[in-house]
């Protein structure tokens, strides 16, 4: 009998913590800080150096825009910081 209520908390847990993680984690856009920026690049094997040098340039530019104040949209009326 326990193994029977293990497997379906188990399967319970496995059927609805996608859910419970993907609601707390998205929170409304208004209600954020900060931006996040990604970039799908290369940072080992043939493509390493300009995968590395794409990074670099980006951390560069959300330095440069973070210091200007941010971005700002318009909708909200709120400026956001890069991450």
């Amino acid at each position: 009998m326990k193994t029977k209520t293990w497997f379906w908390r188990l399967g319970f847990l496995v059927l609805i913590a996608p859910f419970l993680v993907l609601g707390l984690s998205n929170m409304p856009f208004a209600e954020r800080d900060s931006i996040k920026i990604g970039m799908a690049i290369s940072l080992s094997g043939k493509y390493d150096v300009v995968g590395v040098r794409g990074l670099q340039g980006a951390k560069m530019w959300a330095e440069w825009v973070n210091k200007e104040g941010g971005v700002y949209v318009a909708e909200l009326k709120k400026s956001f910081q890069l991450n």
